[in-house]
């Protein structure tokens, strides 16, 4: 509240009581899949076979402002001399933050494509060999807000994924801003054609592994994100602050292939990002950085199992942050205990729990988190 004897904001003995925070959006999705097909008339033609998929995905969301006084989630407040005022909300800070602001009204659009091909191949049983040229080439999710009062246009994220020959791939990502920038690097109003890189990384790497058969792919190579460190146990949640996407990917990684002795990986980095100086002459800075990656497996025993996993930022010049998980097959169940030893994510946990899906609640969970070591 407005304290006019000392002229300043001044802050009230907090409330204590329950209170309900909460939200609701509405959304509704359509895709399908298209294919597209050629066949080699000659059964003598190296290429047997092409075939084009492509995966588009429409939606509709709608969310309300949460802000407005009638939700009781944000408040005004008296904030100088003249009578100017500003919002503040009394649930910031919380564990479950604020109820989003601002109304949304919105059209998204996703487009996901791959292409395979056929080809000859002696080596194979069936005489023939299928080769993935690009494993996903995605545009989107890219929205158009209605409700906005400009500029209601999202980024536009693009991403290439391919495996050039065995256990070697690549990965491009960029983002690409519609709008057009003034010299001082502030956008206005005006869509230009391809758009604005605002970020871009490409990475490349190897995964050697002493198990050649395909049947069982090799975990933490190339093919799968690396995990990042804040997931190092994604059975353990607290804060309920993990991406459900990338928990569900992580939890799937978790389990050790205890079928192949060792592998060995290498993932280098280069990113770029063009950011904003707020000094309102020099318009935008740009950035690259180049980081080195390390992941691998061993099987020290026939159930028991070691990952790790790390890295070098050469702009740093520093280790990156990295982690250590030891795993041990009990049958039916799987014990792990995983360890970041140094950085910001510094923490470990220990976990025992069920294998099969349905009981994953089964579980025991002893652990520090990274949030205990934030200051």
């Amino acid at each position: 509240v407005w304290n006019p004897v000392l002229n300043r904001i001044d802050k009230l003995d907090p409330e204590y009581g329950f209170y309900r925070l909460y939200n609701y959006n509405f959304s509704l999705q359509a895709s399908t899949i298209i294919y597209g097909r050629y066949e080699a008339k000659k059964k003598t033609r190296k290429v047997q076979a092409i075939r084009h998929t492509i995966t588009p995905t429409v939606s509709f969301s709608y969310a309300p402002d949460f802000s407005k006084q009638k939700y009781g989630y944000v408040k005004t407040v008296q904030s100088d001399t003249l009578g100017n005022f500003k919002t503040y909300s009394p649930f910031e800070g919380s564990i479950f933050g604020v109820p989003s602001s601002g109304q949304s009204m919105a059209i998204n659009a996703s487009l996901s494509q791959t292409l395979e091909m056929k080809v000859l191949s002696k080596r194979d049983t069936s005489g023939m060999k299928k080769i993935k040229l690009i494993d996903e080439l995605r545009i989107g999710q890219v929205s158009y807000n209605f409700l906005a009062d400009s500029m209601g246009l999202s980024n536009i994220p693009i991403s290439l994924r391919t495996t050039v020959f065995q256990n070697f791939g690549i990965n491009i990502n960029a983002t690409l801003d519609p709008y057009r920038v003034t010299p001082q690097g502030q956008r206005i109003n005006k869509l230009f054609f391809p758009g604005r890189v605002v970020s871009a990384s490409t990475s490349f790497g190897y995964t050697f592994q002493s198990r050649q058969d395909n049947s069982t792919p090799a975990i933490n190579d190339i093919n799968s994100a690396p995990v990042d460190p804040a997931y190092a146990n994604p059975f353990y949640d607290p804060y309920g602050q993990m991406n459900p996407a990338l928990r569900r990917q992580y939890m799937t990684q978790a389990y050790y292939d205890f079928s192949l002795p060792w592998n060995l990986g290498f993932n280098y980095t280069v990113s770029y990002s063009a950011s904003p100086t707020n000094n309102g002459t020099t318009g935008y800075q740009k950035n690259i950085t180049q980081t080195l990656g390390i992941n691998g497996s061993v099987t020290i025993l026939p159930k028991m199992g070691i990952t790790f996993q790390g890295g070098y930022d050469f702009q740093a010049k520093e280790l990156t942050p990295a982690s250590i998980t030891i795993s041990r097959d009990l049958h039916c169940w799987q014990m792990s205990f995983a360890w970041v030893p140094f950085g910001h994510y510094q923490s470990w946990s220990f976990n025992i729990g069920v294998k099969a899906a349905s009981l994953a609640d089964l579980k025991y969970d002893k652990s520090q988190s990274m949030f205990d070591n934030l200051y």
